[in-house]
């Protein structure tokens, strides 16, 4: 594989080659997002996948997009990440800020293995399903207005 070194120009995504200095093709091109994109810092990859993960300091936002451009989407946004806890003594959805501060379980009662955890940021609410009790629930991003919106019968939910 080649070796490339991924860097952020505030606004877009370029990278250069790393052991080829004569060759100034960059090994992919750059990726800009008007939509998505305002100050993007704190650059990751995973090159088995070909994604590329950034926080936008501006957006108070974690995204992805593949190395090509396509597929951008948000993934963490309002400065705030959430996360299901299967700890089989006390199971829970959680969130805390991105710096860790003021972690919070949000979902703590009628719950034993929540997973497959997902955002609606235009409705702002999440969705989780239960492996156990076989449903798939909504509520606030602060958990309250909890409802159950699916019952599932012989479903394993991932």
């Amino acid at each position: 594989y080649d070796s490339f070194l991924l860097y952020s120009r505030v606004v877009r995504i370029d990278s250069i080659h790393m052991f080829n200095e004569f060759n100034l093709n960059a090994p992919f091109p750059s990726i800009q997002s008007k939509e998505f994109m305002r100050n993007a810092i704190g650059l990751s990859f995973d090159y088995r996948r070909s994604k590329i993960f950034y926080s936008d300091i501006q957006r108070g936002s974690i995204n992805q997009v593949f190395f090509n451009g396509s597929g951008h989407r948000v993934i963490v946004e309002r400065e705030r990440m959430y996360w299901t806890n299967w700890n089989s003594h006390s199971p829970s959805v959680q969130r805390a800020y991105f710096t860790g501060f003021d972690l919070e379980s949000i979902i703590t009662t009628n719950i034993r293995m929540p997973n497959a955890l997902t955002l609606d940021h235009k409705a702002r609410k999440l969705y989780w399903g239960d492996a156990r009790l076989d449903k798939i629930e909504r509520a606030e991003y602060d958990g309250s207005n909890r409802i159950v919106r699916e019952t599932l019968v012989n479903c394993v939910l991932y």
